[in-house]
C-alpha cells in the first residue's frame, strides 16, 4: 500500500504464506512485515523494501531479516501489476540453533502481483 503517486513514496506490507520445506519434509507459515521506500516515475513505481520475517514449521521456528526490491505499474489508476524480490538468508540463525552445524537454508521469493486500490 503506497503513500502517494507523483514524488517519493512510502508504504508497509504483511504478507503471510503457507511454505513446504522439502529436505524436512515439513510445511509451515511464513509472515513477513516489510517496509516499502521508493519512487514514483508516472505510471511506474520502483522501490526497496526492508523488514523481519518470521518462518514457523514443526522443525524450526526463526525470525530473520528480509529484504527486497521491486516494480509496480498502474494500470489504471485503482489497478496496479508488479513484479516483487524479497530474500532471506536463515543460515546464520539456524547454526546458531544447531550448535553451529552449517544448514544452507536461504530462500528467494519472486511474485508477480496484482493489487486494486479503494
Amino acid at each position: 500500500m503506497a503513500a502517494t503517486w507523483g514524488g517519493p513514496s512510502w508504504g508497509a506490507e504483511l504478507a503471510v504464506d503457507r511454505i513446504t520445506v522439502d529436505d524436512l519434509d515439513d510445511s509451515g507459515v511464513l509472515v513477513r512485515l516489510r517496509a516499502r521506500l521508493g519512487a514514483d516515475l508516472g505510471r511506474v513505481q520502483h522501490y526497496l523494501s526492508a523488514g523481519m520475517a518470521r518462518l514457523t514449521a514443526d522443525a524450526l521456528s526463526e525470525t530473520v531479516p528480509v529484504f527486497g526490491a521491486g516494480l509496480d505499474v498502474a494500470v489504471t489508476p485503482r489497478v496496479t501489476v508488479g513484479l516483487d524480490y524479497s530474500r532471506m538468508d536463515i543460515d546464520e540463525a539456524l547454526e546458531d540453533r544447531l550448535g553451529g552445524r552449517g544448514v544452507p537454508v536461504d530462500a528467494d521469493l519472486m511474485q508477480i502481483r496484482a493489487a486494486w486500490r479503494f
